[in-house]
């Protein structure tokens, strides 16, 4: 079988051939992508997610460093080995710091196990709580489900913050909801420490078109208010029928972006939205960053005040509206 195609009776094989996997049963493959696999996976009464990482990531990085290598099987498992360890550093590392911290995924176990049908590829697999998708979740909520959606999220870039670090991959895939339904940020895997001038030169991976802030486009510096900016980003969208500042049908995603970015147009609020929501939205998504909330504690403590109004105007949302431009964009 291919390094990216992996099913259920394969994921099934990887777990028997595993020291610390051995003895779970997968029992449906939830969703594949650039990251990797993730499969759902049961012992007794107790239900993980298990991510399955492939290194290489693809039979096409396979071929090319075979190419390039020469097919010399130690020089390949040397090269495998170093994206292991990058994918140990930048995404189980940061995991491990963040245990106990309940508005991000928890990481349980893991495990490295050689690809059982070449030795000189590999994979990671990766342990963690089982997590329900934002938008599934989010059918038949209202705005203050959102709000709190909102809450929690700024509540894990607030410990991020403490230990000095980025997410930098803020986006409605990378948020999901426990069983008890509390928001949870995942994906670590584009995490990574703040310089010490507290700001990233760039972001970990191609900026987002549909949430980027316009310092990244400006070659600016990515730091804490970048990040809230994202999630504000996201958060409007959920709110505005699944649609971005500007968008409507007679307009194209470029014009939209162009006058978010480049003319600096002022957001609008979002009609039927809470004014005091609307505020604490178009706060974290100034133009400039210096009118933004200068850290995430700061705007956490707006956004309690918000959900603390009694007089807070809730609504229903959209999300069949919602969940057909989502798919369409890969948010």
């Amino acid at each position: 079988m291919g390094i990216e195609n992996i099913d259920r009776e394969y994921a099934q094989r990887l777990i028997d051939t595993s020291a610390k996997m051995r003895g779970w049963k997968c029992t449906r493959v939830i969703g594949k992508g650039s990251f990797g696999t993730v499969c759902e996976i049961r012992k007794g009464g107790e239900s993980c997610a298990l991510k399955i990482i492939s290194i290489p990531v693809s039979d096409n990085e396979l071929y090319e460093k075979q190419l390039e290598m020469g097919d010399n099987p130690a020089m390949l498992r040397a090269e495998f080995q170093r994206q292991i360890d990058k994918v140990i550093e930048k995404e189980i590392s940061v995991l491990d710091l963040c245990r106990g911290q309940q508005n991000i995924v928890q990481l349980y176990d893991w495990e490295v196990i050689t690809n059982p049908d070449n030795n000189v590829c590999f994979y990671v697999l990766v342990r963690m709580e089982l997590l329900t998708d934002l938008m599934s979740y989010l059918k038949g909520k209202k705005h203050k489900d959102v709000l709190r959606m909102f809450c929690d999220v700024t509540q894990a870039l607030v410990f991020l913050e403490s230990r000095r670090m980025l997410h930098r991959g803020i986006r409605a895939i990378n948020i999901m909801v426990s069983d008890e339904g509390v928001y949870k940020l995942t994906d670590s895997g584009e995490a990574g420490e703040i310089l010490r001038d507290d700001a990233a030169s760039t972001m970990a991976s191609p900026p987002f078109l549909y949430y980027i802030a316009p310092e990244i486009v400006h070659h600016h510096l990515y730091d804490n208010r970048t990040e809230m900016y994202c999630l504000a980003m996201m958060v409007y969208y959920c709110l505005n029928r699944g649609r971005f500042p500007f968008q409507n049908d007679n307009i194209s995603m470029e014009e939209i972006y162009n006058m978010r970015v480049d003319e600096a147009r002022r957001i609008p609020p979002i009609e039927g939205v809470d004014d005091a929501f609307n505020a604490v939205l178009l706060k974290c998504l100034e133009h400039d960053p210096e009118k933004r909330y200068a850290s995430a504690s700061m705007l956490l403590e707006d956004i309690r005040r918000v959900m603390q109004n009694p007089s807070f105007r809730d609504g229903a949302l959209n999300i069949d509206e919602i969940r057909k431009y989502i798919h369409s964009i890969n948010c």
